[in-house]
């Protein structure tokens, strides 16, 4: 499953915070921060915006961004094992 970095750009972060956790509930996003999520999913970024409603044209902007495994850095313990837990289901 891949794991996507999510930033929410536009006025309305509440609404599509809600549409994201709508989207991908449960253990499938993480929240780092107000406008930074973690997503899992089995499906292609411009999907996942388009579930998201990130668009040039119609709703919001934002960006999707697919993660590598490649990442470094010192945060919350918490997020580190949840993305440990997606690498492990593979």
């Amino acid at each position: 499953m891949a794991t996507y970095a999510i930033h929410l750009s536009g006025d309305a972060i509440e609404e599509q915070a809600e549409l994201l956790r709508k989207a991908f509930p449960e253990l499938q996003h993480f929240r780092v921060s107000e406008r930074f999520y973690l997503v899992r999913s089995d499906t292609l970024s411009s999907d996942v915006a388009k579930e998201l409603g990130l668009s040039d044209t119609e709703g919001q902007p934002g960006a999707v961004f697919k993660l590598n495994r490649a990442y470094s850095g010192w945060d919350k313990r918490t997020m580190w094992e949840w993305m440990a837990l997606g690498e492990r289901s593979e």
